[in-house]
This record gives C-alpha cells, sequence and structure tokens, in this order.
C-alpha cells in the first residue's frame, strides 16, 4: 500500500500498516493517545515520517520493526518522552 495523497481513519483506536509505504506528508504517521503498529514500512520524503505524541494512558506498539526512514525532514518525533525502539529500523 503506498500513501501519497489521502489518509486513513480508523474506528475502534487501531490501525496497523503493514508493509506500507508513507510518503510526501507533512507528517506520516501521527500517534496520538491511540495504537499504531507499523513494521516493514518505509516513511520518506515527509516533513516528520513519524510522530508521537501520546498523552494518555493508551498502549502502544513503538517497536519500528523493519521500518525504514529516509528523506524526511525529522525520521522520529517524539513529544511524549515515549522513546520508540529504532534497533530494527534503517536510517538513509
Amino acid at each position: 500500500m503506498i500513501w501519497t495523497s489521502w489518509a486513513a481513519e480508523t474506528a475502534g483506536g487501531l490501525l496497523r500498516l503493514p508493509g506500507c509505504r508513507i510518503s510526501g506528508w507533512r507528517t506520516g504517521v501521527l500517534v496520538q493517545d491511540e495504537w499504531v503498529s507499523a513494521f516493514d514500512c518505509t516513511f520518506a520524503d515527509s516533513e516528520i515520517g513519524l510522530h508521537l505524541n501520546i498523552d494518555g494512558g493508551n498502549p502502544m506498539d513503538s517497536r519500528c520493526m523493519g521500518d525504514a526512514f529516509r528523506n524526511n525532514g525529522t525520521d522520529t518525533e517524539n513529544r511524549c518522552g515515549r522513546k520508540p525502539d529504532t534497533s530494527e529500523a534503517v536510517f538513509a
């Protein structure tokens, strides 16, 4: 799945993004008090690739498993103090 010109709404507070390419956005994915799981994704050519802004106590999958970050202004923006595990991510 390639997201270049539209956004997704989810019901039930869960968004799974397996193998997606997200590019050309101001913010590729904004995690705001909901569960988002992105793995084997490419975040490219956006101002911010992955923005974490979790205020509440909701759980989140903070692992970047197999994700690639390329040509973003900022790859991961973390405003909530929950550091993502980027040990399996690729930064180029």
